[in-house]
């Protein structure tokens, strides 16, 4: 429990200064299998690949995290 309660105090500074500091995340979204899609005034963006190596990079963490 309390190795949860600090992943997820830390997930909270990282995403605290990412949004305070203004740090640019360019490749999310500009991915291999990230689909943009831009029709009459409208942008939809599925970030597909992003998800994935997101997902890839979380598990192997928790994996890491896990172990004893």
């Amino acid at each position: 429990m309390g190795r949860f309660i600090l992943l997820f105090f830390l997930l909270t500074v990282i995403l605290g200064a990412v949004f305070t500091f203004d740090i640019p995340f360019r490749w999310v979204a500009n991915l291999p299998g990230d689909f943009s899609v831009y029709w009459q005034g409208y942008d939809v963006i599925i970030p597909a690949g992003s998800a994935f190596v997101f997902s890839l990079i979380t598990s192997i963490f928790l994996f890491v995290l896990g172990r004893r």
